[in-house]
């Protein structure tokens, strides 16, 4: 991939609205079609502005007249000049949106670095301590490092199979790592840049995240391995559950409402797990 400003990796896609492209080119020909998307192609591969005139028509291959027309009607009616170039205002908001979310992705990775190297820093210590620490007889034993380090949530059906219970009723468990709020908050915005950002974030909203953090470190799969044992493999799975509502068109386009509060709650959550939402599952509703 070729790197953008400052060593962010450049954009590679794009998203394409149907029914936004539809509406506001209805009245285009298939010329005119050509010439858009081709502007707008070479407009987010290099993230700069486009040239004007013969040079635009070169860098378009445009050798015939009826396609050099096409170039500037659409020029026209979908971009703007400014210093002598061409750009289209949705596709610089889409590529500074998708700067802001590359650094945040960054900032979320290096927190991440700086937990394991905390805990590599630590653990000897506590083991350690834990290899001198008395005997106590008569008592049972402790098998929580026992635990299994596989993946946070996996792909395919089996992710899709829940416990039984509430999703609420969670046995304790003393080691479990504090719920990471700002971090996760932090993961939803980047997973998550087309839904409403976290404005607000009151109580009630901090203790549903809480449950669910809860949920995901001491739950298991049907095959009895844990989905999580640690923040870096909470983390993992929450953006994999935000990727599951990244891929529902219905929660990203047509409900209004979803947001991260919304998404944390209770039965919202159990649902979103269940594939109530996928776009196979809307249609057949």
């Amino acid at each position: 991939m070729a790197q953008g400003d400052a060593g962010r990796t450049a954009l590679n896609f794009f998203k394409l609205y149907i029914g936004d492209y539809l509406r506001d080119t209805g009245e285009l020909t298939l010329a005119e079609h050509g010439a858009y998307t081709m502007m707008l192609l070479h407009l987010y591969a290099t993230e700069k502005p486009l040239p004007m005139g013969k040079e635009l028509y070169r860098l378009l291959r445009a050798e015939k007249a009826s396609e050099r027309a096409a170039i500037e009607s659409v020029s026209e009616r979908f971009f703007v000049q400014i210093d002598g170039k061409l750009t289209n205002q949705r596709a610089a908001h889409e590529l500074a949106r998708a700067a802001e979310i590359s650094v945040k992705n960054q900032q979320i990775a290096l927190s991440r670095e700086a937990v394991k190297r905390a805990r590599s820093v630590h653990e000897p210590y506590t083991k350690r301590a834990r290899s001198v620490a008395p005997k106590q007889h008569l008592q049972t034993p402790d098998t929580r490092e026992e635990k299994s380090s596989s993946p946070s949530l996996r792909s395919g059906e089996e992710s899709l199979r829940l416990p039984e219970g509430n999703l609420t009723d969670v046995p304790p468990a003393d080691s479990i790592p504090p719920c990471p709020q700002k971090e996760l908050i932090a993961l939803y915005h980047a997973k998550l840049p087309m839904l409403p950002k976290v404005r607000v974030w009151n109580e009630a909203n901090a203790a549903a995240l809480r449950a669910r953090w809860r949920w995901v470190l001491t739950s298991k799969r049907a095959d009895g391995t844990p989905r999580a044992t640690d923040e870096a493999q909470g983390l993992a799975w929450f953006g994999e559950y935000f990727d599951r509502v990244a891929a529902s068109d219905f929660l990203t386009q047509r409900m209004r409402g979803c947001d991260l509060a919304w998404l944390v709650k209770a039965e919202n959550f159990r649902k979103v797990m269940q594939g109530n939402y996928t776009n196979q599952e809307c249609l057949q509703n």
